[in-house]
């Protein structure tokens, strides 16, 4: 398990400052599906997306850092037993 400090949740952040000229909600939409691509990439899926799991670092910076958090409840298919392992 990997622990790493973010200063905030998306539910946290106040939006009201990031609704006109910013670049964040681009760069947070970007991010998610990015980490989405990820676990389609390994045939799974998070199955909990939501703003208290949409972690940044640096909101107001010119590079923040978004993670989506929260993995306990990702579905994989390879940990699914298929109908050739069932007997």
């Amino acid at each position: 398990m990997v622990f790493e400090w973010m200063d905030t949740d998306l539910w946290q952040l106040p939006s009201k400052p990031f609704r006109s000229g910013s670049e964040l909600p681009r760069t947070v939409a970007r991010s998610i599906l990015e980490a989405l691509a990820v676990f389609d990439g390994e045939e799974g899926v998070h199955t909990d997306v939501n703003p208290n799991n949409v972690f940044l670092s640096g909101a107001n910076s010119p590079s923040p850092v978004v993670k989506l958090g929260d993995l306990g409840n990702c579905k994989f298919l390879a940990a699914e037993p298929t109908s050739s392992m069932v007997q």
